[in-house]
């Protein structure tokens, strides 16, 4: 008990020395060191500013650039709708086409079968020279009176008894 109250009056004794030392070049020491921390603690601050201004910045950028992305992407997602809705249309057009080439050709075929056909009854050299004839009606108003005028002649011969 009595050494520790000793140790604790050499501190007292010691604490009163360095209290009657020269406090004001201490005090300009330490004045100096916290003027220094300060300085550094602004300049600190201040790049922080300006790396939060700049991260701030980039962060519009990013923001721009991650609006025309979406946007860009809605675009495509559009243009591949279109594009699939195009490839469906062609699609029934070519099938279409398939169809109406397939009914021309049977209808080809048919006219070749038709035109054999005539052909065995009434051989082509035999009509041809006809056609080119000038008595042959060139309308269908000619046609239609010559059908007329045949009708009344064979009406007129079976209506004479003298025949």
């Amino acid at each position: 008990y009595k050494l520790k109250l000793k140790n604790q009056r050499d501190k007292l004794q010691e604490a009163q020395e360095n209290a009657s030392k020269d406090n004001e070049r201490e005090k300009a020491k330490r004045v100096a060191k916290i003027k220094k921390l300060m300085e550094n603690s602004l300049s600190m601050s201040e790049n922080a500013a300006k790396t939060h201004s700049e991260i701030m910045k980039n962060t519009r950028i990013l923001m721009g650039v991650k609006l025309n992305e979406n946007s860009l992407k809605e675009a495509v997602r559009k243009l591949a709708d279109q594009l699939e809705e195009k490839k469906a249309a062609t699609a029934e057009l070519a099938n279409q086409f398939q169809i109406a080439d397939n009914d021309y050709n049977q209808k080809k075929d048919t006219l070749r079968k038709l035109l054999r056909e005539a052909e065995s009854i009434a051989p082509k050299e035999e009509w041809h020279d006809r056609l080119d004839q000038e008595d042959l009606p060139e309308s269908l108003e000619e046609v239609e009176d010559a059908l007329d005028e045949a009708e009344q002649k064979v009406n007129s011969i079976t209506d004479n008894p003298h025949v």
